[in-house]
């Protein structure tokens, strides 16, 4: 009976150090996610010479990729996937714009910020990084696709990615100049 008691206590103490280790791993593995995917669409941009766009909405962690197409996507059955090289000249709404969707995440649980050169932490809205097939990168803060809303990316941008239930770890994606997307050590 006290070996019963004994494991029992062990198991008691031992559950919530698992579970925080799981938690700490989950938001390690979202992180990944984000960086694979401002990875990937960089080079996509630069392998398919189309313009790529990244739309974080900070907070809720959702990420959605979007290439550039010629002309309205449901006006061209058979031309559709045509790519677009303009990051700034190109009208990103999807309803009735010329990107389609590429693929994206969305996480429950999961809150993001983000910080861009020369501004404040963004903890809410939409921030868009467009990656072009000649290898810059423009931001976005407005919302608006507008050209004059598109800014070079200066400096290195950094996303934090954290879950503010029960575990004190989060993880930053950082976002160089160039389009190159890394979690920082």
């Amino acid at each position: 009976m006290v070996v019963v008691v004994i494991i029992a206590i062990m198991a008691v103490i031992a559950v919530p150090l698992f579970s925080a280790r799981f938690k700490a791993q989950r938001v390690l593995q979202v992180a990944g996610r984000v960086a694979d995917l401002y990875r990937g669409s960089r080079t996509r941009a630069l392998a398919r010479g189309a313009a790529t766009l990244v739309t974080l909405k900070v907070g809720t962690g959702t990420l959605q990729v979007l290439e550039g197409v010629q002309g309205a996507t449901a006006a061209k059955t058979n031309c559709a996937s045509l790519p677009t090289q303009g990051c700034v000249t190109n009208n990103w709404n999807t309803a009735a714009g010329t990107a389609r969707v590429i693929e994206g995440i969305s996480q429950q649980n999961i809150t993001t910020t983000m910080t861009l050169p020369g501004a404040s932490a963004l903890s809410a809205g939409s921030v868009a990084l467009c990656f072009s097939p000649g290898g810059r990168t423009f931001v976005n803060t407005a919302g608006v696709w507008s050209a004059e809303n598109w800014l070079p990316l200066t400096n290195v941008a950094s996303i934090t990615v954290s879950d503010p239930t029960n575990s004190p770890r989060s993880y930053e994606v950082l976002i160089m100049p160039n389009g190159t997307a890394r979690l920082a050590p």
